[in-house]
């Protein structure tokens, strides 16, 4: 399971952390967290670092192209595109892109608004989306909703089956509540139980929780090696149809859950 981890560019002391930070994916916000700081400056500040295969810059899909050609002239080539409503606004952001020579472009999208949720078959069915993210905050502020798992569950799992429909990585929302650590740990599980792939991160403390509570459960586990060693007494999923295992019935729709709980927990899959 992959976290995401943000980290403000346009503030030096925690951007100088970046390195350290124990998280699969680092996303350098050039969108929101920037606040007054202008984008020139904040590029400037990444200059000093060495840019890693696992950085992420997140930026307006509009940004300027001689912004666009320093980020990508300092190392970066994958981009987390805010506030995307449709496929022409990721189609004009590819086309700045190829005109300034990116190569190896990935991308994810932010969709964080009622429109965006209307076009998600668009987006997410775009060939150059590698993954799609929900952003459950601006989505409330732009409905007018107080924000909470039960109010952003159908847009949060709108996103979630539209990136699944269309086998793209789906990440889960950020948490902005950094006191209540049991609620939390909650919405780990949550989204972990739910199908996500991983999670957006803002705190370190949240990082330690994510890597406590995003894994499958001793009892999740325990069943999958079950299922394993059957299929290792037929021969294989290849001979495999449908089976009793400790009085719950195995079909072939389960094997994909399967095999994911064992390769998470190192297992190997089926």
């Amino acid at each position: 399971m992959r976290s995401f981890f943000f980290i403000p560019a346009g503030n030096k002391k925690i951007l100088s952390k970046a390195s350290a930070i124990p998280a699969s994916d680092i996303v350098i916000d050039l969108e929101d967290a920037l606040g007054n700081t202008p984008i020139v400056d904040a590029i400037q500040n990444l200059k000093d670092y060495s840019i890693t295969d696992n950085w992420w810059a997140r930026i307006p899909s509009s940004i300027r192209k001689e912004h666009l050609k320093e980020l990508h002239t300092i190392g970066f080539s994958k981009y987390l595109l805010a506030k995307i409503e449709s496929r022409d606004q990721i189609d004009g952001f590819i086309s700045n892109s190829t005109n300034i020579a990116v190569k190896n472009l990935s991308l994810l999208v932010l969709c964080e608004s009622p429109l965006a949720i209307v076009n998600l078959r668009e987006i997410a069915s775009h060939p150059e989306v590698e993954g799609l993210g929900f952003g459950s905050h601006d989505y409330c502020q732009a409905v007018g909703m107080r924000h909470n798992l039960e109010n952003v569950n159908w847009a949060r799992q709108s996103v979630l089956n539209y990136s699944k429909a269309f086998q793209k990585f789906v990440i889960d929302i950020a948490s902005m509540n950094i006191d209540d650590k049991n609620s939390f740990a909650a919405e780990c599980v949550d989204g972990k139980d739910k199908g996500f792939d991983g999670k957006f991160l803002i705190h370190p403390w949240q990082l330690d929780l994510f890597q406590q509570h995003w894994k499958f459960n001793d009892a999740d586990l325990k069943f999958a090696l079950k299922v394993k060693e059957y299929m290792n007494e037929i021969g294989g999923v290849q001979n495999f149809s449908v089976a009793n295992i400790d009085g719950k019935v195995v079909e072939l729709p389960h094997l994909d859950r399967i095999d994911l709980i064992l390769k998470s927990s190192n297992y190997g899959g089926l």
